[in-house]
């Protein structure tokens, strides 16, 4: 039985199925020190495990319009799809408040107030 490989985020076409799936690349926005350029910055490349720079375009283009698939700088012909890191989940924060409120419930108070 053969599995159907990852897609990246939004893929539904069943012809991308098939192919070779490119590699996903996190990265983040970041701005240049004293400068207005924006750059995204892939901390980890799938390929080489260094940090590579692209560009985001002009100042009056949206910078995630260029989230797309680029050539990896670190190879001839590899390529790998930009896309911003997976929001973190509430659900840790939920049981942690959760769990605090319990707590809060069985310490008893303290009457030693000088009011």
């Amino acid at each position: 039985m053969t599995s159907i490989p990852a897609l990246p985020y939004g893929v539904t076409n069943k012809k991308a199925r098939r192919a070779s799936p490119t590699p996903l690349a996190f990265a983040r926005l970041a701005a240049f020190p004293g400068t207005r350029v924006l750059a995204w910055v892939v901390d980890e490349c799938p390929y080489c495990g260094a940090r590579h720079f692209h560009s985001t375009g002009g100042a009056k283009e949206d910078p995630k319009d260029r989230l797309v698939e680029v050539k990896a700088p670190c190879q001839e012909a590899g390529e790998y799809v930009l896309a911003e890191p997976p929001k973190q989940r509430k659900g840790n924060r939920q049981a942690k408040r959760k769990q605090e409120r319990r707590q809060a419930k069985s310490t008893p108070l303290d009457d030693d107030d000088d009011w």
